[in-house]
């Protein structure tokens, strides 16, 4: 039983960790909001953070102390999208995220400058392509408010311009940000 329990607790910090992951990919926890998340689960998504990796306790994060929260859920990321990405995150730039800053975020759209990233996340084999599948799982991420899911998968079907049914990082970027013009 007890290993069960620990398979489960492991399980759990996964799932945690590739919700911050997808938090901080698209620099906003805005992002996690279409996915049903109010304000007590922001506070408690930030608190889940602190209880796993707030070394010294001071009710903060340090890039080094999210730097594995975002590598466990997208390993390949280069180690200038992490730290731009963190950079992000850190609202009144003192070099931590608190949860004043994890709070602004989520009241915020991400940026566009955060498609490319979220784009190179998702390609996790590293071909420079997403299928239309994974570019529909990853563009409501990057969108404020709630979005018709068909109108989002139209607009990435004509973002492939070539037709071959995947969307290369310019085409992705493209129809990403026309969506969040819309908004």
């Amino acid at each position: 039983m007890h290993g069960r329990r620990l398979h489960t607790t492991q399980h759990r910090q996964i799932i945690d960790a590739s919700l911050v992951c997808i938090t901080f990919q698209t620099g906003a926890l805005g992002a996690a909001m279409p996915m049903g998340l109010d304000g007590d689960e922001v506070q408690q998504a930030f608190q889940g953070m602190l209880d796993q990796s707030d070394a010294d306790g001071d009710g903060r994060l340090s890039s080094a102390e999210l730097e594995p929260i975002i590598r466990a859920g997208a390993p390949h990321l280069s180690v200038a999208d992490v730290r731009h990405t963190i950079s992000l995150m850190d609202g009144d730039g003192d070099g931590f995220v608190n949860l004043a800053d994890f709070r602004q975020a989520a009241n915020e759209p991400p940026p566009a400058e955060v498609v490319p990233i979220a784009f190179r996340a998702e390609d996790t084999d590293g071909n420079g392509q997403l299928t239309q599948q994974q570019a529909l799982e990853v563009a409501p991420s990057l969108l404020s408010g709630h979005r018709q899911l068909e109108h989002v998968r139209y607009v990435l079907e004509d973002a492939d311009t070539d037709g071959d049914g995947m969307l290369e990082q310019d085409e992705f970027t493209f129809a990403v940000v026309a969506l969040q013009k819309e908004a």
